[in-house]
């Protein structure tokens, strides 16, 4: 069975030669039919060239650039034509460097689509449909079925962030962590993850892994000096009050508890040794 003829084309601009659209088909004709009843609601440069032309009752001239048979080829061949008319300083109206989908777009193309993400995420019913899209059972399916023995290639594990020692987040990036997290609260599922994985860890009040511990003076240099000239917000001098009030709280209740349980035993003892 003999291979379609695939075409790379250039849609010319009748008056500057120098104005052009590159792109590929496997039928010019049908191609060129489809580009000259380019949609009112379209506003790509292409298609806001061609209604200009067609207005001015003008039409773009066809150039065939290149024929092949290879399907595989026609991605690099576009680009290799859209780049050989830029290096020409030549004005080309593909918004991108070539091939399937949206690949490399210039800058203007960038801000474009960014504003018009931001707009559709603005909207609360977008919104909830893409957050039911993305946590629906079978895409999730999909994805893990997908992975599943699925190994990652040396490159990307050495880029992993637990991998990346010594690296650091930027002041910018620091406070954007900061006030996302403002005001959040954990769901008590994930209060009950954090609690299992906090298990035996050496931080933290009343930890017993820290019982009897007593820090170096080494390490107490280092806190000072770290913690030195340090400011904290109403907000925090509050809630560290509160923590250790109920830290305290708590302790104190044991230990009263602790009394009474032995203040018990004391009077049980007493009554046997009353009955023998």
């Amino acid at each position: 069975m003999k291979n379609k003829s695939i075409y790379i084309y250039a849609l010319v601009d009748p008056v500057i030669p120098n104005k052009k659209y590159i792109g590929k088909t496997c039928n010019l004709f049908r191609r060129f039919q489809e580009h000259l009843s380019c949609k009112d609601k379209s506003h790509t440069r292409r298609d806001n060239w061609i209604k200009k032309l067609l207005h001015d009752n003008l039409k773009p001239d066809v150039i065939i650039l290149e024929i092949f048979y290879d399907v595989n080829l026609w991605q690099q061949k576009e680009r290799q034509w859209i780049k050989f008319f830029r290096e020409k300083r030549e004005i080309v109206l593909n918004h991108t460097d070539g091939g399937d989908g949206v690949h490399n777009p210039d800058e203007q193309s960038r801000k474009r689509l960014s504003q018009t993400r931001k707009k559709m995420f603005q909207n609360p019913e977008f919104r909830k449909k893409f957050d039911k899209w993305v946590k629906s059972p079978e895409r999730c399916s999909k994805i893990s079925q997908k992975m599943t023995g699925k190994k990652k290639a040396k490159e990307h594990v050495a880029k992993l962030p637990q991998n990346q020692k010594g690296w650091k987040h930027t002041a910018e990036t620091i406070e954007k962590i900061r006030i996302a997290s403002v005001g959040r609260k954990c769901s008590e599922t994930t209060k009950e993850k954090l609690r299992k994985i906090n298990i035996g860890n050496n931080w933290g009040l009343g930890n017993k892994s820290r019982t009897g511990q007593h820090q170096s003076d080494e390490e107490k240099l280092k806190k000072s000096l770290k913690l030195r000239g340090r400011k904290f917000s109403p907000e925090t001098i509050k809630r560290m009050s509160e923590a250790r009030s109920a830290f305290w709280k708590n302790k104190k209740e044991k230990q009263n508890g602790k009394k009474l349980s032995e203040n018990e035993r004391v009077e049980k003892q007493k009554a046997n040794d009353t009955t023998d």
